[in-house]
């Protein structure tokens, strides 16, 4: 066997090494983080659960975190989340760079070409997590602490550990070979750049970032102002993701889960909010339509429903995003509207209230 051979033969056995490390890494790295989440989509008509307790046990279990609450741990605090989270990105990068290998090893070039800019997004990523200014301006100066700055971040930080999961699982997407998922995760990745550096603005300033109105498109506002408008051009959903921040009527929530549902003529969008009880935000691109703030209830009795159907997509941190048939059913009770979503065969059943878009607000990087 020639020096040349031998040696190729080495370096080949030394990278299959060194990615079945990269996948024990990065599979471990994941289990510890979904250990903490309830398996909430065991099927695709399956409903999200309750995320933000486990993600507050994930935070409590990094080692050297111990939340906001006096300045000595407060940098500590920041620093334990920042390798946590930056080691899973260059995890993440190295899956994706071990598909990246055996797509090369069969000369498709084309998809060696399309994981690129997802590596170098989780790269980069990575790189802005460890690089963002950190240690002794803004909330960590010797100012008086602001406490609403301290729980905000606190809240950021859950976000960041969500989107974190998130992108994993957009990863094994990527793995079992997903349409569309190299794309969904850059979108993802850019996501998560936009909410560090919103995070770090709290940081730096020393106080709480506000957020942003979501704006209301003109033909939202000739809805409103013409309630006998035959037609009406739709309008765009929020933008947002798993582990945004969204404040509705002055409440600051995180963006737990996403389900959209194609009806054919429209979008109905669901933003999991909250699980005391669990509350999911409403939104259509029927401009027609008012947002609708839901909140779990058992299910009525003597409704007469109405019923649009359509084909959820189910978007959850821990799981591949799935899709499957879903009917969305309206009516009244004595007290209040109803709603009734189901998907696949799992039914959850809410009461409705109004929200004006005046009082959805989202935090945005500046």
């Amino acid at each position: 066997m020639s020096w040349f051979r031998e040696t190729m033969l080495k370096a080949e056995a030394k990278a299959d090494e060194l990615e079945n490390w990269i996948k024990d890494t990065a599979t471990s790295a994941v289990d510890r983080t979904r250990s903490t989440v309830d398996d909430t989509v065991e099927r695709t008509g399956e409903f999200a659960s309750d995320y933000e307790a486990n993600t507050e046990s994930a935070l409590n279990r990094l080692s050297g975190y111990a939340g906001y609450k006096s300045k000595e741990r407060a940098r500590d605090s920041d620093r334990a989340l920042r390798d946590d989270i930056a080691r899973q990105l260059n995890q993440d990068a190295g899956r994706v760079e071990s598909i990246q290998r055996a797509a090369a090893d069969v000369r498709n070039t084309q998809r060696v070409n399309e994981l690129e800019p997802v590596v170098q997004g989780f790269r980069n990523a990575a790189n802005l997590v460890q690089s963002l200014s950190y240690g002794y301006g803004g909330l960590f100066s010797d100012k008086p602490v602001d406490d609403i700055a301290l729980r905000q971040l606190r809240l950021f930080d859950n976000g960041l550990m969500l989107k974190a999961t998130a992108l994993s699982s957009g990863v094994a997407g990527i793995e079992a070979g997903d349409a569309n998922a190299a794309a969904d995760v850059q979108l993802q990745i850019a996501s998560f750049r936009s909410s560090l550096q919103l995070r770090n603005d709290v940081i730096t300033e020393g106080r709480p970032a506000n957020p942003v109105k979501t704006r209301i498109s003109p033909a939202t506002e000739k809805a409103f102002a013409d309630e006998d408008a035959k037609k009406t051009e739709p309008i765009e959903l929020p933008n947002v993701s798993i582990g945004d921040a969204m404040s509705i009527l002055g409440d600051d929530h995180l963006v737990e889960a996403l389900i959209d549902v194609d009806t054919g003529t429209s979008t109905e969008r669901f933003i999991r909010l909250d699980n005391k009880p669990q509350m999911w935000l409403w939104v259509s691109t029927d401009a027609t339509h008012t947002p609708h703030r839901l909140l779990a209830t058992d299910e009525p009795t003597g409704v007469s429903w109405s019923e649009t159907a359509g084909r959820a997509r189910i978007t959850v941190p821990d799981e591949r995003t799935r899709s499957g048939p879903a009917t969305i059913r309206t009516g009244r009770t004595v007290d209040s509207g109803v709603v009734q979503l189901d998907i696949d065969g799992a039914v959850q059943n809410f009461t409705a209230s109004d929200v004006h878009l005046d009082d959805i607000e989202t935090y945005q990087a500046k």
